[in-house]
Parts: C-alpha cells; sequence; structure tokens
C-alpha cells in the first residue's frame, strides 16, 4: 500500500474525507491500514480505501484490489485491478496477469496471463519482465522464442529481479 506523506493533522483529514475529497480518503485508507495516528483497523481501511477509488484513485482502487486478494475475494480483485490498470498502473496488470496464469477468479488461461504481463513489462513492471521472459523461455501461454526471453529476463535482471540474472547464466551454459 502507497504511503502519504505529509499527512494533516486526523481531525482535519477526517472533515476532508467525509466532504469528499478523495486523497484524503485514500490517506485515511492508509492511515487505517497502517495504524498510522489511528489505531490500526482493516475494516476502515477499506471503508476509505473504497470510497477514494469509487472516485476513481489510482491507488486506492489498487489498495482495494489488494485487500480483496488477501481475503480471497478474487472476483472483487480482477474488478478492482482492472479499474487501476485501465489507468495505467503497471502493478495491477502484473497482478491481472497472476489471476490469469493461477486461474483465480478467472479461467486459467496463460495466453491471457502473457497478454497482461506484456502490458505491466511494457509500463515498467519489473517482476512482470521475470515473468514474460520465464514464459517465452518456456512456451507457456505463448510460442517459445529465446531470444525474447533473454531481452525480457535480461530487462529485469537490470531492474534488480533476484533470480533473472541465474536463469541467465543457466541459458549461456546450454
Amino acid at each position: 500500500m502507497s504511503e502519504h506523506a505529509d499527512t494533516p493533522d486526523l481531525e482535519e483529514l477526517k472533515r476532508r474525507a467525509v466532504e469528499g475529497d478523495r486523497e484524503s480518503q485514500a490517506r485515511l485508507g492508509f492511515a487505517f491500514a497502517t495504524g498510522r495516528g489511528v489505531e490500526r483497523d482493516p475494516s476502515q481501511a477499506l471503508i476509505w480505501y473504497r470510497k477514494a477509488a469509487e472516485s476513481g484513485h489510482v491507488a486506492a482502487q489498487y489498495n482495494v484490489a489488494d485487500m480483496c486478494l488477501a481475503r480471497r475475494d478474487y472476483d472483487g480483485a480482477l474488478a478492482w485491478f482492472s479499474k487501476a490498470a485501465a489507468s495505467g498502473d503497471p502493478d495491477a496488470s502484473f497482478n491481472i496477469a497472476l489471476l490469469h496464469q493461477r486461474g483465480l477468479g478467472v479461467a486459467q488461461d496463460d495466453a491471457e496471463a502473457v497478454r497482461w504481463f506484456k502490458l505491466a513489462a511494457e509500463a515498467g513492471s519489473a517482476r512482470a519482465m521475470y515473468d514474460l521472459g520465464l514464459a517465452y523461455l518456456e512456451g507457456r501461454g505463448v510460442a517459445s522464442d529465446a531470444d525474447s526471453a533473454r531481452t525480457w529476463l535480461t530487462r529485469a535482471a537490470v531492474a534488480g529481479v533476484s533470480g533473472a540474472r541465474e536463469v541467465l547464466e543457466a541459458l549461456k551454459s546450454n
């Protein structure tokens, strides 16, 4: 969940959130999610994140999806990740790929997972670069393509994904 700096005092934050300010709603959700300035309360966090998410706050949409995922509400997770992904959130696209890859809330579909991994990777998600590289390497959901696998695994390694360098080293020795 994203962190919010320069949070106004709690009463002011609550006033703004109640008045409908979506940034304040998201910040209040964060406060309840983390226990910053208030007692930690995941149900209140979800309420405030959802209010902000319904107003189009992308980080709040992601946070609602993440909370749904934690509760194994895969339909809710997919719906909220989809809203965040539509606004360009690469981590949301990555999570949609994982849902398709694992068949959570949707039929298991490696080709659809690859489509979402590619969207996320092209938007900068290092984890998606790694998983896309593995998909090309293994021919999972896409035709096996060693050059594409190397390209994506190299990008993941440069981005610091653990494991990408080891896979690349193993490819060199083959």
